[in-house]
């Protein structure tokens, strides 16, 4: 996929004088995470979550709960399969999207300036959309942040793809 997205970001035509700057780009995509963080209130999603490796397998169900003030609660519908993989990995997990979600934590995880520095690198298209490139480097190494590449769309500056790994590995074991 990496040779793809590569393709891509050169042989797009990129910079004419109506391209922002990077720092233009962030801003923008700033402002719109802010006024979309306000509008999103109280929802509910359901996850599944799956693990097969080798002989081992696990499946897990959870409803999660955005409350108004961002913070998120869970609750499993079922679990089934290996026990040390449920408790070790995925109810590790879940509790650590609860702390993440939280607001002591949650201004030192987001997408912004001050957790982390950006670089524009191009342009690509994502689900037929022209999208901004940066690549995004942690200020910190956190198991909340990530070392890797956005796609900001062009038209309303939301954050459409992420591709990365956590700046610090996270431990489930």
């Amino acid at each position: 996929m990496k040779s793809t997205v590569m393709m891509l970001i050169s042989t797009l035509p990129l910079f004419t004088g109506q391209t922002p700057t990077g720092d233009e780009i962030v801003a923008r995509m700033l402002e719109r995470d802010q006024a979309h963080q306000a509008s999103l209130g109280v929802y509910a999603w359901t996850s599944r979550y799956v693990l097969n490796n080798k002989d081992r397998h696990a499946e897990m169900m959870v409803q999660w709960t955005r409350q108004a003030d961002g913070t998120k609660r869970y609750q499993v519908v079922y679990e089934r399969g290996d026990g040390g993989v449920r408790s070790h990995v995925f109810h590790k997990l879940l509790e650590s999207e609860v702390e993440a979600s939280q607001p002591a934590f949650r201004d030192r995880n987001r997408l912004n300036t001050t957790n982390y520095s950006f670089s524009l690198t191009g342009a690509g298209e994502v689900r037929g959309r022209l999208a901004y490139v940066l690549d995004i480097q942690p200020k910190t190494d956190s198991k909340y942040l990530t070392r890797g590449r956005i796609w900001v769309d062009a038209t309303d500056y939301a954050v459409v793809q992420v591709e990365g790994a956590p700046s610090k590995k996270p431990s489930f074991w």
